[in-house]
């Protein structure tokens, strides 16, 4: 009895001096140091998903402030201003924060103050007011500049209004000329877009004014924007958003000058994901007919035509003699641009002095799967010289990356043009096979490679659905 109570006791200590390890501060880690609070973000709105960044290699084409003008008291601490941006390539950021605008450029983004004694502003576009009064704040990437204002009041007191005292008097402030500057370039029906123009006084440039600007005698003016058809877009507080596709003339107008620039925004007929240019699992396709002899790939239907083509003349799906296939295109559509509008590619290859083993195949489109149009393919040419016809061009592997197949003129592969049916977008493409029976050897037959073989389908002119279907292109 007395060696199991010499043996609780000890354990009861143990555990106790456990507890106390567990307990005591004196073996707790280092508190870290207590860190400043992030400054609040002054934007509209943010996404709920996170801010995307621009494809790899593209250029900054437009730059602005989410908002232009900031309203401030003086007791207030810093925040930090938010940006949209548009790129070359389709890609368009709303309302990020400036980091997110300097991954995605190809220039370096800084920030500045007109007046430091009432604001500055540092690299990460974080603003800290100094003192009461209006400065611009100016944001600059390369050649490309946004101007917003801010304008401090004291705590307490009345708002003040700040006078536009431009050409008051002979020897004062003067606007000189007033140069519009707004990007049109792939501009989408309903997206807002920030006006821009660059305001020259006799004082100074002032770059990339949307609306409000301080001049370097300190009034506070503002920009009266106009355009030529209300119907086109709509103007708010320096913004823009876009009804339709087409032609206006834009106005900025002060104190008896005005710029003024004629835009046309036309529908963006290249994808912002190089994928959305190729067949992929958002799009169906489906058999009407599989042909007899054919088959091969069949396993690997539909994924086989996805994506770009793959060298090799294997990564295919043959149709057999007579075959006919459908594509219903969802998301991203055919629609008709500049040039041929999509490629058929197959695994056609060259032989002997200029011919070509060709497989040829007539291609139809639809807008509704109810009435094709198909290219006259004249398919049994004894010379070997198909017009109109898909599977009859090599396609062209020369290329450094996949859009590469998306220009007609070195692609290779067989490429068709809605123009010639005056149709301004499709979302169905058919393919049907024309080889005959006949022309069939027993070794391709037995090997279910008869008949027109499809690798893959690019599309070179097109247009996310939900802008087609209501506009045409112009």
């Amino acid at each position: 009895m007395f060696q199991i109570l010499l043996i609780l006791i000890i354990l009861t200590g143990l555990s106790a001096c456990h507890t106390q390890a567990l307990f005591d501060p004196s073996t707790t880690s280092e508190t870290p140091a207590q860190q400043s609070p992030t400054p609040p973000v002054d934007k509209p709105g943010t996404s709920e998903k996170p801010a995307p960044s621009a494809t790899a290699g593209t250029t900054l084409r437009s730059l602005s402030f989410s908002k232009s003008r900031y309203d401030r008291l003086e007791s207030e601490g810093p925040f930090s201003i938010t940006l949209s941006a548009t790129f070359s390539k389709g890609d368009s950021l709303s309302h990020v924060s400036a980091d997110v605008v300097q991954k995605s450029a190809d220039c370096d983004l800084t920030f500045s103050s007109s007046n430091m004694g009432i604001a500055r502003v540092t690299t990460a576009g974080v603003v800290s007011p100094q003192g009461v009064g209006a400065a611009n704040l100016t944001a600059r990437c390369g050649k490309i500049a946004a101007n917003a204002v801010l304008v401090i009041q004291p705590d307490g007191a009345p708002v003040q209004a700040i006078a536009c005292n431009l050409g008051a008097k002979e020897d004062s402030e003067r606007i000189t000329s007033i140069v519009v500057k707004t990007d049109p370039s792939r501009w989408r029906v309903s997206e807002s877009r920030a006006l821009v123009a660059d305001v020259e006084l006799n004082t100074a440039l002032i770059e990339g004014v949307s609306e409000s600007f301080v001049t370097p005698n300190g009034s506070l003016c503002t920009l009266d924007w106009s355009n030529s058809d209300p119907d086109f877009f709509d103007i708010i507080e320096g913004h823009a958003r876009l009804f339709r596709y087409g032609k206006a003339s834009l106005k900025a107008s002060l104190a008896g000058v005005t710029g003024e620039k004629e835009i046309e925004p036309l529908m963006p007929t290249t994808p912002y994901l190089i994928s959305e240019s190729f067949l992929g699992p958002d799009d169906h396709v489906s058999w009407i007919l599989q042909g007899k002899y054919g088959g091969f790939g069949a396993h690997l239907f539909p994924q086989v035509t996805y994506g770009p083509p793959e060298d090799g003349g294997l990564d295919v799906v043959s149709f057999g003699v007579g075959g006919k296939l459908k594509i219903e295109l969802h998301g991203y559509l055919v629609v008709d641009g500049e040039g041929p509008d999509f490629t058929v590619f197959e695994n056609a290859f060259g032989y002997g002095k200029g011919k070509v083993y060709a497989e040829a195949a007539r291609v139809g489109v639809s807008q509704d799967d109810k009435t094709y149009f198909f290219y006259d393919c004249a398919s049994h040419y004894t010379n070997h010289i198909y017009t109109n016809c898909a599977g009859v061009t090599p396609t062209s592997f020369d290329g450094a990356d996949e859009r590469s197949f998306l220009n007609p003129t070195s692609s290779g592969g067989d490429s068709f043009d809605l123009a010639e049916f005056g149709l301004p977008w499709i979302r169905y493409i058919m393919i049907e096979d024309m080889t005959r029976i006949g022309d069939v050897d027993p070794l391709t037959a037995a090997a279910g490679k008869a008949g027109f073989d499809l690798d893959a389908v690019g599309i070179v002119n097109g247009l996310d659905e939900k802008d087609v279907g209501r506009y045409s292109v112009q």
